[in-house]
């Protein structure tokens, strides 16, 4: 390994309040502190381009959080019991029943309507 390349500590002096600041810019992009001081000192990584990172970091953030909001609540499984009451006939259909499957189905369909327009995609 050749001696410029062995990394070294730096350090710099600054208020709390910007060392946590930077801290947590640095976490939710996935870089060390260093990693992002470098990117943004060294490689001129301009503001738009930080922006773009954290805002893709954000989305992969809640696009993981509604997977696991689903997952938690087993909403496919439940899909599943649903439908095999349906085929076997032991489904209640009551009116209250039939209300909050109607109230699902306008929230999905805001939620892909909402999901196609953040993609750019044409509704079907």
């Amino acid at each position: 390994m050749n001696k410029d390349d062995i990394k070294v500590p730096f350090s710099i002096r600054m208020s709390r309040k910007n060392q946590d600041q930077l801290k947590a810019k640095a976490k939710r992009l996935g870089l060390s502190v260093g990693k992002l001081v470098e990117m943004r000192v060294l490689n001129d990584t301009s503001d738009e381009q930080i922006d773009y990172l954290l805002a893709q970091a954000d989305e992969r953030d809640h696009g993981a959080k509604i997977i696991a909001i689903l997952g938690r609540e087993q909403y496919g499984n439940n899909l599943n019991q649903i439908a095999k009451s349906l085929h076997c006939g032991t489904f209640t259909d009551t009116p209250d029943v039939l209300n909050k499957v109607e109230e699902c189905s306008v929230m999905l369909a805001a939620i892909r309507h909402h999901q196609m327009k953040e993609q750019g995609l044409r509704k079907p």
